[in-house]
């Protein structure tokens, strides 16, 4: 019987270059030079202090009107949230920017689509506000917490309504006032895991510098809204969707001395409930492009 050769994917090919020319170029040397093992020492992305800065400064995306931004955590991460607007038309953008140095791409995508990111908001919101003493939101008590103030049996429909007008706008009718067993109280109608999602699919689209950037694209919706949804990695010359590719990108950066910072980038588009997302894709793909942009500019 002939023996059949197994023929070698290319991926694993470029995979076993990439890591003998690391042990070459990188390692190597640096321990001829001092004895020193340089991956051991983790070398700090050079953007590094430019990503960071995506924590206080908005993405302007162009045409889009931005109308609210704030952090919220999601999946035990810090995301930035920012809500614009365009024409009566809505969209919101989540960014993940790199934590610290050493932190890899770890976002589950699948996590992130099964949570209401407005209704995680203004749950958070709310939770942070009852903390708050009553003189911070002008309210005469003599409670020490706006908690201890709901609390109380003799608590005014009013006084709820001023503490409901304190949250931002986006969470105006997250709550409503309801009156159970003669004491009025706060209940929300927002729920941080009324989320479901499908009509999963790939897209790919081009940077200015002819970069392919690979995005999973899919349609996310609950009783109230419906958006078709882009997610990705970012970093400086390109992105996927894909952890194991910014892992390929970070291999080829320490072959220089340096390492690949990222960002993870959740854009969503609202649209009719339960509308097909197929002919939205153009639309979100030039969008995802305008934030691409945005991104590669602010970290370069």
């Amino acid at each position: 019987m002939t023996d059949k050769k197994r023929k070698i994917p290319s991926s694993y090919l470029w995979l076993m270059v990439i890591l003998l020319l690391l042990t070459i170029i990188g390692v190597f040397p640096g321990y001829l030079r001092g004895g020193n093992w340089e991956w051991s020492q983790e070398n700090q992305p050079s953007n590094m202090r430019l990503i960071n800065r995506l924590r206080n400064e908005p993405i302007l995306v162009e045409n889009w009107q931005l109308s609210e931004r704030h952090r919220l955590r999601l999946s035990g991460k810090t995301w930035y949230w920012q809500r614009m607007e365009q024409n009566g038309q809505q969209m919101s953008l989540l960014i993940h920017p790199q934590p610290y140095y050493k932190d890899k791409p770890s976002v589950e995508w699948t996590d992130l689509q099964g949570l209401n990111v407005h209704g995680s908001f203004c749950l958070q919101t709310i939770s942070e506000t009852l903390s708050l003493s009553p003189a911070e939101l002008e309210i005469e008590s003599s409670a020490e917490t706006i908690a201890d103030l709901i609390s109380q049996k003799d608590v005014s429909r009013d006084t709820l309504n001023s503490i409901l007008e304190s949250l931002p706008p986006s969470c105006s009718r997250a709550f409503t006032i309801r009156n159970i067993d003669n004491q009025e109280v706060i209940i929300p109608l927002v729920d941080a895991q009324d989320w479901s999602t499908d009509s999963q699919n790939i897209i790919t689209f081009e940077t200015e510098n002819n970069t392919n950037i690979t995005a999973l694209f899919e349609r996310g919706w609950n009783q109230n809204n419906t958006v078709a949804m882009v997610n990705w990695y970012a970093w400086q010359d390109g992105g996927h969707y894909k952890p194991s590719r910014w892992f390929l990108r970070d291999l080829q950066s320490q072959i220089r001395g340096d390492r690949t910072g990222w960002v993870a980038i959740s854009l969503r588009l609202y649209i009719s409930p339960l509308e097909e997302i197929q002919s939205r894709e153009e639309e979100i793909t030039i969008i995802a492009q305008k934030v691409q942009k945005q991104i590669m500019e602010k970290i370069n």
